[in-house]
């Protein structure tokens, strides 16, 4: 098994394991609004990270000619989703992180 498949599974693994613990936060009632959100922002980064892992490397590749003569790499709709998710999700974890500062 390649490293990066290893990185991928492990990306999915630990988004699961986020989303089990917020769930069962959420199911106890002692979910806090600023550890949710930044829990809800890490779950979006790491299945970016996963997603973005998973593309076609063969196609993808960064060579001399895609650096210096514009070649632009298309992504797919799953790329582009998950690209925006990923960004979605590191705001909320800054908003998490300068709320809660904020808050003390």
């Amino acid at each position: 098994m390649k490293l990066i498949s290893i990185i991928k599974i492990l990306c999915f693994a630990i988004a699961a394991i986020y989303l089990f613990g917020l769930i069962q936060d959420a199911y106890r009632n002692v979910l806090e609004p600023l550890n949710a959100l930044g829990n809800i922002g890490m779950i979006l980064v790491l299945i970016e990270m996963g997603t973005i892992l998973d593309q076609d490397h063969e196609t993808h590749k960064l060579t001399y000619k895609t650096l210096f003569f514009s070649q632009v790499i298309e992504l797919s709709f799953i790329d582009k989703i998950a690209l925006v998710l990923g960004r979605l999700g590191m705001m909320m974890i800054v908003l998490s992180c300068f709320y809660g500062l904020k808050a003390r």
